[in-house]
């Protein structure tokens, strides 16, 4: 995040001073909206870290009513039923795959733009 935020161009808020923007104006309209990318990053690998870690305390925790461990002792009357195990775990990864595919241009734009350095 410190990278996307240093390569900001420090130009449009020396404009906005020069215009006799005050700081709540130059944050609310000038640095915030081209921080959206970044923050909105930020926010996505930090949601995905939190869906990771809340299903692995799951499977670590003795309850037999949470996905990943239904998902991981599904078994039919012989045998463990392969393609039902599958379509749990794409169940399971439905949210972090959609919150991935609504953020997409802000996580691939706040990604490439603090590399630039």
């Amino acid at each position: 995040m410190r990278a996307f935020l240093v390569s900001l161009p420090h130009e449009m808020e020396e404009a906005a001073i020069i215009d006799g923007a005050g700081y709540f104006t130059i944050l609310s309209r000038i640095a915030a909206p081209l921080a959206v990318p970044g923050l909105a990053t930020v926010a996505f690998l930090v949601f995905i870290f939190i869906w990771n870690e809340y299903f692995f305390a799951q499977l670590l925790t003795i309850s037999f009513e949470n996905l990943n461990v239904q998902v991981t002792k599904f078994r039919s009357a012989f045998q463990r039923d392969t393609t039902a195990q599958l379509a749990g775990t794409t169940i399971a990864m439905a949210v972090p795959i959609a919150s991935f595919l609504l953020l997409q241009r802000y996580v691939i734009a706040g990604l490439t733009t603090g590399s630039s350095r």
